[in-house]
């Protein structure tokens, strides 16, 4: 049958195309979708190089799908870095 939205609906991960991404794998991301909260070791390898030294909002991307929107809090003072999951997508 035919669709009245055709080819017009893009991909969540697409609706956010200015949001840096972390990619991980397919392990993790079943675990976050299940309720998991990663911690920033899990996370740190894939976070942009560019500033998190303040507050950031990233998607945490495994498998191209969209798996949630992370926020994060970067490293201060010789501090741990702080991951909170503000919506996951399953």
């Amino acid at each position: 049958p035919h669709s009245i939205l055709g080819g017009n609906i893009i991909p969540l991960r697409a609706a956010l195309p200015d949001m840096a991404e972390i990619k991980i794998d397919a392990g993790l991301a079943k675990r976050v979708r299940q309720g998991y909260q990663p911690c920033w070791e899990e996370v740190a390898g894939g976070v942009p190089e560019h500033d998190y030294d303040g507050e950031g909002f990233v998607k945490l991307v495994a498998d191209d799908e969209l798996v949630a929107i992370l926020k994060l809090r970067g490293k201060k003072r010789g501090g741990p870095g702080v991951v909170q999951i503000e919506r996951v997508f399953s």
